[in-house]
């Protein structure tokens, strides 16, 4: 198992960062924050700030998450790797539907702030 995730990984590098980014990483805070309401806000404020694609200037929040699917998928495309970058962009309109549908909230909603 660990060699296919390490295969995976060297073939789709931007794909596999993302994917961390924005999968992995709110999962290991949500599952934090369940069992520990302090860190409720943290998660909230990561999915916000650091995850979302859709930027808002006004409030600052998004700039981070459009810059990362930005680099991650012209990262791709620069290498030329174009099974990478088609699925980094599909893991960005997941995340961009994710947010513009507002499922972040009802996500938080679970949680004790």
């Amino acid at each position: 198992m660990k060699e296919v995730l390490k295969k995976f990984s060297e073939r789709f590098p931007s794909f596999s960062m993302l994917f961390y980014i924005d999968v992995v990483l709110p999962a290991i805070l949500y599952l934090i924050a369940r069992f520990y309401s302090g860190m409720s806000a943290l998660f909230h404020n990561y999915g916000l700030f650091v995850m979302r694609p859709i930027p808002n200037f006004k409030s600052y929040t998004g700039i981070a998450g459009t810059l990362i699917c930005l680099y991650f998928i012209f990262k791709a495309v620069i290498k030329r790797n174009w099974v990478d970058a088609v699925l980094t962009i599909f893991l960005t309109i997941a995340v961009f539907a994710y947010f513009y549908f507002k499922l972040n909230y009802m996500v938080s909603g679970t949680l004790t702030f």
